[in-house]
């Protein structure tokens, strides 16, 4: 269960802070000129470290494809693909994951719980 903890939008794109069960990450995400959204996401706490690049068409945070690579202290790199469901307040193991999740690398999941009415 990945969770978005917390996001912020401005001009320039979103950026959010979320969580799955083994690290924390970072997350931005902009809209190109064609309409399409892109998001980059960097592990915090991860060994190995990873970074990964979601293409979600014109549905931010639809369903979407993950492409990226970690890199150990070797500097081995291993690049991984994953198909991952849209981001929701019912998906995957649904919001209600989110408070442990979060919580367990000292995010807020307050955003969540407001929009999924928790």
């Amino acid at each position: 269960q990945e969770c978005l903890c917390s996001a912020a939008a401005t001009e320039h794109g979103i950026f959010a802070r979320g969580a799955n069960p083994e690290n924390a990450f970072l997350l931005v995400a902009t809209r190109g000129d064609a309409g399409g959204w892109t998001a980059e996401q960097t592990s915090v706490g991860a060994s190995p470290s990873y970074r990964a690049t979601m293409r979600f068409g014109n549905v931010a945070g639809g369903a979407h494809t993950a492409v990226g690579s970690t890199l150990n202290g070797r500097g081995e790199v291993t690049a991984f693909s994953a198909e991952q469901s849209a981001v929701g307040c019912h998906e995957g193991g649904g919001a209600a994951a989110c408070e442990a999740v979060c919580g367990k690398h000292g995010l807020s999941w307050d955003m969540i719980r407001r929009r999924c009415g928790l």
